[in-house]
């Protein structure tokens, strides 16, 4: 059984410095010394009075009104009502003295509007959007459009270092560049979740076939060819889908990919190293040219030509893979949490497959995702850091993200439990709005573990899917050291330009190759032919890159 603590000290190679509350730092002075005058007369004497218009602590932040450009990146789904109209946004102008004025970009329009803003010069006081393209070394450390904050965050944001401190590895250390300096305030809403993907056995089928849980690849295979043919949803009919999936092999956890982890590789869908993983003894492995990687292909195209898994399994989107669960027909497939992706009542029906030993899962550990940036251009730094402190408060952040205390409706909002923890509405009570009435996602969020479950009720799907992760933990399946840690490693711009563009291309030849090699198999010469084309990449450069990185920092 695997059980390794995991901490992050990065080398001071590195370049990266700790976060307030780990350790004493020399504050510059960053007081604000813009005045109001006041002016009175005494006798023929004109006195005049001086008000600061900053305030360092209470609230207004401000004395007079001062207005603040907000740049939002929200995803293409948000929907909602104007955010000038929106409770929470309406009481923090009023509290704090600051008017907003919010220009909103959906992400598929962020580049455009991003490199314009560029272009021009005509930067926004503040940017938020923790799903955006706001490269830290790019625009922070090269291009100087972003202010460092270290000295802001230590003066005006004590919340957000107090949470960090409570940590056992820095949490926001993704928020910072090569030079040392933050650039960015982390957004992280910690959830427990140990691993990003799980595969589940549709229990109710395994119990009217009275069929154990599958242990190993062999032992599935014969749960599937029994959920084929044997009628485990008892309609009669011959309309059960063994195992349904997708091959999309990049950002969902409803991909066939995941399967690499069965053998040996830690395949992760969603970071910034694609095709890398790190193995037990901190060695960066390519996965595309494993023997591994040509086992498990092998194996998939088995499953294939048996008519175990899905049909529509090379052109189906997440959706209609969605219904064919909904509908009862599925009896093997892969999500990041059942219980949330095909609703509660769903997912509770089926249960966690564990892998044999020698599957190497992804584990994933919290790290905040960079998600509110100063411009240089902002003349109110210290009063736009006390306003992410406002915004970080435990009961406006969590109204921010769910809406207002209770409502009628229940289309938003939250209550306080017995436990006296916020909690949102249960999946059983709540009601999607038509327009939603607070920022959600797309707000100032920071509650790393500790402050999570201090003041934040879990939700039932989370409960279900925490208690899955912890067993998948204790079966020793999940990797030693997080590919997280990959998203820590810095890139000069140059290195940045390269691994894009590899990136780019890594991602179509496999998405081709992976999907080939299911449909037709693999023989000696088509896998000779298929790895020289990787010759033709900088796949070296991009692994050594990131080795460098890795060895700078002392894993535990």
């Amino acid at each position: 059984m695997k059980k390794k603590q995991i901490a992050l000290l990065l080398a001071a190679a590195m370049a990266v410095s700790s976060l307030a509350g780990c350790g004493q730092k020399e504050v510059a002075n960053t007081e604000n010394e813009s005045t109001t005058k006041v002016e009175s007369t005494e006798t023929s004497e004109s006195v005049v009075e001086e008000t600061p218009l900053f305030n360092e602590t209470g609230y207004p932040i401000v004395n007079e009104e001062i207005t603040l450009k907000v740049l939002l990146g929200t995803s293409d789904a948000y929907n909602a009502i104007e955010i000038d109209e929106m409770p929470a946004i309406k009481r923090m102008e009023e509290e704090t003295g600051i008017n907003l004025e919010w220009e909103v970009v959906k992400k598929s329009d962020w580049s455009t509007k991003f490199n314009l803003m560029l272009a021009t010069g005509e930067y926004p006081d503040i940017i938020l959007g923790h799903d955006m393209d706001v490269s830290i070394e790019e625009y922070g450390v090269a291009q100087k459009v972003l202010l460092p904050l270290d000295d802001l965050i230590d003066q005006y944001l004590p919340s957000y270092t107090e949470r960090i401190a409570l940590e056992d590895y820095d949490v926001a250390a993704t928020c910072v560049g090569s030079d040392g300096q933050q650039y960015a305030v982390g957004y992280l809403q910690a959830g427990g979740s140990k691993t990003s993907a799980m595969f589940a056995v549709n229990q109710e089928w395994l119990d009217a076939l009275k069929l154990p849980m599958p242990t190993n690849r062999e032992e599935l295979l014969d749960t599937l060819r029994a959920f084929k043919t044997q009628d485990p949803n008892g309609n009669g009919q011959a309309d059960e889908i063994p195992w349904s999936a997708r091959t999309i092999v990049t950002g969902t956890t409803s991909s066939l990919s995941l399967t690499m982890s069965w053998f040996g590789m830690a395949f992760t869908p969603y970071n910034t190293a694609p095709w890398l993983f790190i193995d037990d003894n901190k060695e960066i492995q390519f996965i595309p040219t494993m023997d591994n990687f040509r086992e498990c292909v092998e194996w998939l195209h088995g499953v294939w030509e048996e008519g175990l898994i899905d049909a529509e399994l090379f052109s189906q989107d997440g959706n209609t893979m969605t219904a064919k669960i909904k509908n009862g027909v599925v009896g093997f497939a892969n999500a990041s949490n059942p219980t949330s992706n095909w609703t509660y009542d769903i997912g509770a029906k089926y249960e966690v497959y564990i892998p044999e030993e020698g599957a190497e899962m992804e584990r994933l550990l919290d790290f905040a995702a960079p998600m509110a940036y100063l411009t240089v251009t902002n003349e109110y730094p210290e009063a736009s850091m006390r306003l992410f402190e406002y915004m970080i408060d435990p009961e406006i952040q969590y109204t921010m993200y769910n809406g207002e205390e209770v409502n009628e409706a229940k289309t938003c909002g939250w209550k306080i439990n017995d436990e006296g923890k916020y909690e949102g509405w249960s999946t059983a009570e709540y009601v999607a709005p038509t327009l939603m009435n607070c920022l959600n996602v797309n707000t100032l969020y920071f509650a790393p573990p500790a402050t999570q479950s201090k003041y934040y009720a879990d939700a039932p799907r989370n409960v279900w899917r925490n208690e899955k992760h912890a067993m998948l933990d204790e079966a020793g399946v999940l990797q030693d050291y997080s590919n997280d840690y990959l998203d820590l490693v810095t890139l000069t711009p140059e290195e940045t330009e390269m691994v894009n563009l590899l990136k780019t291309d890594l991602n179509t030849t496999m998405s081709e190759y992976f999907t080939k090699f299911i449909k037709d198999g693999v023989t000696d010469a088509e896998w000779d032919a298929y790895v020289k084309i990787f010759d033709g990449m900088k796949v070296k450069e991009y692994v050594d890159i990131y080795q460098k990185g890795i060895d700078a920092m002392d894993l535990q």
